[in-house]
This record gives structure tokens, C-alpha cells and sequence, in this order.
């Protein structure tokens, strides 16, 4: 091999290496952006969830309360006194039942929510991991390239 392909051919070897350590630091950025994204996406899905939830509750809290309503309307049409005995004691176990109902539609939603956040804790921390993997791959590389190029030097120049 002549005295000018020499640093030619180490300069390709260099320069490839440089250029394959980029691409991998991008594509390792890339992936870990969109994964960044999806997890701002099931963090807007925990919100969503909690909304949601709060909102059914509140819903069906004005439903129980309407129910109370009609049972002592027809309680009092009935000459009954709403507020004793026996009326008194089912318009009570409907508040009870209905608040028990409401409690489990927030655990609920709380439980759904839950599990997007985890999901997005997830996707972060693999975000993180895939970024720290590139950078690696890429300072391996151009390791490699460094020490391909030095074998190249020391095998041609006898060295």
C-alpha cells in the first residue's frame, strides 16, 4: 500500500466510525423522545381518569339525591312523616349505599389512574435507559473505529 492511501484508508476507517457513532447518539435520541412523549400522554391519560371519575361521582351523587327526593315526596304524599320510622330509615340506607357506590367509582378511577402513572414512570425510565445505551454504543464505536484504525496503521507500516 502506498504512503498516501495509508492515511487515506485510516481516515475512512476514522471518519465512518464518527459518522456510525452519531447516527446511533440520534437514533437513541429519537426513541427516547417519543418514548418521553408517550409517557406525557399516560400522564394526560392519569388525569383524564381522575376527571372522569369525579365527574361520574358527582353525577351520580345528584341521581342519589333525586332518588331520596322522589322516595320522600312519595313518603309525604303517602301522609308519612319523612323524617321517622321506617321512611327515615330507607332514605338513610340509600345515602349509605349511594355513598358507598360513589366512594368505589373514585377508588376506581383512582386505581385506573394509578396504573397510567405507572405506566408512564415506566416509559420514563426506559426513555433514560435507551438514551444512556446509545451514548454507550456510540462512544463504543467510536472506540472501536479508534482501535481499528491503529491496527490498521501498525499492520501496514510494520510498526
Amino acid at each position: 500500500m502506498g504512503a498516501a492511501a495509508l492515511p487515506a484508508l485510516i481516515g475512512i476507517q476514522v471518519g465512518s466510525s464518527i459518522l456510525q457513532s452519531e447516527a446511533q447518539r440520534n437514533q437513541a435520541k429519537f426513541q427516547s423522545e417519543m418514548m418521553l412523549k408517550n409517557a406525557r400522554e399516560a400522564d394526560r391519560m392519569a388525569a383524564r381518569a381522575m376527571d372522569l371519575g369525579e365527574k361520574e361521582a358527582k353525577k351520580y351523587s345528584q341521581q342519589i339525591n333525586q332518588l331520596v327526593g322522589r322516595q320522600r315526596a312519595g313518603f309525604a304524599a303517602s301522609g308519612v312523616d319523612v323524617n321517622f320510622g321506617t321512611a327515615q330509615a330507607v332514605q338513610k340506607e340509600t345515602r349509605d349505599v349511594g355513598f358507598q357506590d360513589v366512594e368505589n367509582i373514585r377508588t376506581n378511577a383512582f386505581m385506573t389512574a394509578m396504573g397510567y402513572k405507572t405506566q408512564a414512570q415506566d416509559i420514563s425510565r426506559q426513555a433514560r435507559m435507551t438514551r444512556q445505551a446509545g451514548e454507550f454504543e456510540a462512544n463504543m464505536t467510536l472506540l472501536s473505529g479508534g482501535l481499528n484504525a491503529a491496527t490498521t496503521y501498525f499492520i501496514v507500516t510494520g510498526k
